[in-house]
């Protein structure tokens, strides 16, 4: 199919592509706003960008199993509200799926590339399931996609690129794994009301200054008992965050917001109650309020 052959048609509603299509060229169906369906036969390996780009009324896609990438903007700006990436697919380009309608998105572990860009401003995003076939969130990955309440970075992850999550506003709860080492520029940017972080690696990974400017305040951040985080509790400490080693839970802060309280559970179930001064923003243990 020839590149631009039917974009932006007003009235074009339906689709039949041939299984001897081997091609779908540069902006084939861009525009087409009427177009709601479209089943991609197993005969087509290769996909221009911007193919189904714009199509605002496509809210079904089936890919078959001859294609191995999704093009740059191919479904950008389509009403599209769910995605079956199938695991033939290994590579998303830049702004695949930007500005659509999804709320939900589960990568598999056969992706190993995400490109720049491919679900930002996805503004009804809610839910993401990142799998174990990437090593790094790409830059602008889900910047604005404000209906996305929390992530859960597996240990695959050892970098974070920048503004990757910036103007998630509804963004309270991180989970970092442990495989994460670097963290850059504007990363978190902008996340208004992120209050809560764990990351799990052993060693701190390295921020940027900027990377949490204009986050939420009096939060807490999660890390290995035994490591040192002082560099990233130190930059959080002008938004009034606290940090605290994961083995423990906060329990209530006082009126003032000086002291938190919080719980450690031991192998014997024993719970003892550490205070904590926020004012200071450290996670030195002040005193042991409850023993047994």
């Amino acid at each position: 199919i020839s590149k631009g052959v039917f974009a932006y048609y007003p009235n074009l509603r339906q689709v039949n592509l041939g299984k001897k299509i081997r091609s779908i060229g540069l902006s084939a169906f861009e525009g087409c706003a009427q177009l709601e369906e479209i089943v991609i036969p197993d005969s087509v390996v290769d996909m221009g960008s911007a193919a189904f780009g714009l199509c605002s009324g496509l809210n079904n896609v089936t890919f078959g199993s001859g294609l191995t990438y999704i093009p740059n903007q191919c479904f950008e700006g389509t009403g599209l509200k769910t995605i079956n990436i199938t695991p033939n697919i290994t590579t998303i380009f830049y702004k695949a799926f930007a500005t659509s309608d999804l709320t939900k998105i589960t990568i598999r572990d056969t992706v190993t590339i995400l490109d720049s860009g491919v679900f930002s401003s996805c503004s009804s995003l809610s839910s993401v399931t990142i799998g174990c076939g990437i090593n790094y969130l790409s830059s602008d990955l889900f910047r604005d996609c404000e209906a996305l309440t929390e992530i859960n970075i597996p240990d695959n992850i050892t970098t974070i690129n920048s503004e990757a999550f910036e103007g998630c506003s509804a963004l309270t709860n991180v989970t970092i794994g442990t495989g994460l080492t670097s963290i850059y520029r504007d990363a978190f940017s902008g996340c208004t009301r992120l209050n809560s972080i764990t990351c799990k690696a052993a060693t701190c990974p390295s921020i940027s200054s900027y990377a949490f400017s204009e986050i939420g305040t009096n939060g807490f951040l999660y890390y290995p008992e035994d490591s040192d985080y002082k560099s990233w509790v130190n930059l959080l400490k002008p938004y009034g965050w606290t940090g605290v080693p994961t083995d423990m839970s906060p329990l209530q802060l006082n009126g003032y917001n000086m002291v938190a309280l919080f719980q450690r559970r031991n192998d014997t179930g024993v719970t003892k109650l550490f205070a904590f001064d926020i004012g200071n923003n450290s996670a030195y243990i002040r005193k042991i309020l409850v023993d047994g």
